[in-house]
């Protein structure tokens, strides 16, 4: 097996590369959520690519079972995980949904995988360089996100889709409300 990353490379895949490894991430993740289990620390260092480019989800450690026996979504309250991936509710203390932190999760994943870079300073908080510049934005659909792409486009080397950018913004959205009910590509 081999990571996804090798330090001293400056730059990730290229978007239509990158699109055919995350659908594959996204269909185990699909499968983990059919079975109610929310993995809660998605990020490059958990996922391998084995002798032919599959991804191989590893490191299940804070999964958690997101439903309960009535098949209700459960608020969860864990606050562990990767500081760089942790979503808004963890930073705010506050309980979350399983899924909906998966997919921040796979957000900011999905960003590294492009660029190999982060797409925040420190962490999802509004104190965060970057992250303060999302929240920033009213129309979560439709806003330009000029502040935050010109601040970020100076620490990336690579041209970015409009299909790419609107998906990880919903994505890393502030609210989970606002994040997409299930796993799509870009």
């Amino acid at each position: 097996y081999t990571t996804l990353f090798r330090s001293g490379k400056n730059i990730g895949f290229p978007e239509k590369y990158a699109r055919v490894i995350f659908k594959k991430i996204l269909e185990g993740i699909k499968f983990c959520h059919e079975r109610k289990i929310c993995h809660l620390d998605l990020k490059p260092e958990n996922i391998a690519l084995d002798e032919n480019f599959e991804p191989i989800i590893l490191d299940f450690g804070l999964s958690d079972i997101f439903k309960d026996e009535k098949d209700n979504i459960k608020e969860l309250k864990r606050t562990k995980g990767t500081k760089k991936y942790a979503t808004p509710e963890v930073w705010e203390n506050r309980s979350f949904n399983g899924v909906k932190s998966d997919i921040f999760n796979l957000g900011v994943f999905l960003f590294k995988l492009v660029t190999n870079k982060y797409c925040f300073k420190e962490c999802s908080s509004e104190e965060d360089k970057y992250y303060s510049k999302l929240c920033k934005e009213k129309d979560i659909l439709n806003g330009p996100y000029t502040e935050y792409w010109n601040e970020i486009n100076k620490e990336i080397k690579v041209q970015l889709s409009e299909n790419f950018k609107r998906l990880y913004i919903l994505m890393v959205a502030k609210e989970p409300g606002d994040r997409p009910k299930e796993l799509m590509l870009f």
